[in-house]
């Protein structure tokens, strides 16, 4: 957590979800900088910032209903970008609109044909619908 904290990490968090949201919220019941675990309490407060200002759509409640294709679970940003892909935009759009790079965008789409097992973005859109994902 020093690495991500030196270098200002958050998304890696954000996108885990509301696992890694409960365990920082047990972290920073402390009253010291650094908490016993090691771990920054100035850190822990910005990560839960910012998951406070993700929508419920992003963060989803303990028992949602998270999507799975064979067998594998898409994560909330999956479920972002692919909703995202559906509307036609440029990749670079896409990024803007989800406030991220261009290359962490490619990763997650990576992520996403494999999961989908398909090879382009119309293939994904039509494997999302027919899942009911979108």
């Amino acid at each position: 957590m020093d690495l991500a904290e030196s270098e200002a990490y958050i998304r890696t968090f954000l996108d885990e979800g509301l696992p890694i949201r409960n365990l920082l919220s047990k972290l920073q019941h402390t009253d010291k900088p650094k908490n016993q675990s090691g771990y920054s309490q100035k850190y822990i407060q910005t990560l839960l910032g910012h998951f406070a200002r993700l929508s419920e759509s992003t963060v989803p409640a303990e028992n949602a209903n998270i999507p799975t294709i064979s067998g594998e679970t898409l994560t909330p940003r999956e479920i972002d970008v692919i909703r995202l892909l559906a509307q036609g935009l440029p990749y670079a759009q896409l990024a803007d609109q989800l406030q991220i790079s261009e290359n962490t965008l490619k990763y997650h789409i990576k992520n996403l044909y494999s999961k989908l097992q398909v090879n382009n973005r119309m293939q994904a859109v039509t494997a999302a619908r027919n899942n009911g994902i979108i």
